[in-house]
């Protein structure tokens, strides 16, 4: 079976399309780890310094914030990419599901190189 797949040009693309969608997840959620280390690491000077003068506690707040709002839209794209990684799973699993049973019942697979 694995021979039967790797003859097609859409099941390859679909795998190349999948695997970048994986390596962008990975570096997404590594992104979204370091943002949230830093956003932390913020919080605690902005804690610690919370009864000393304004002009300390403002430029960590405008970080703080700064941090938070990273932190937001990197969380969401990580969903949009995982949603992707998810709907090629399901398109590629169809795909190689038909292949198989075109293959089993004698048709024709239709591969273009």
């Amino acid at each position: 079976m694995l021979r039967l797949l790797e003859r097609d040009s859409h099941g390859h693309r679909l795998r190349d399309l999948l695997g970048r969608f994986r390596d962008e997840e990975l570096a997404l959620g590594e992104a979204l780890r370091a943002s949230q280390e830093e956003l932390e690491s913020v919080q605690h000077a902005a804690a610690r310094h919370r009864v000393d003068l304004e002009e300390i506690q403002r430029p960590l707040i405008a970080r703080c914030t700064e941090l938070q709002t990273r932190c937001d839209d990197l969380a969401t794209e990580l969903v949009h990419v995982r949603m992707a990684v998810a709907g090629a799973c399901e398109e590629l699993t169809a795909f190689d599901r038909d292949r198989f049973e075109r293959h089993r019942r004698g048709e024709p697979l239709l591969t273009t190189a």
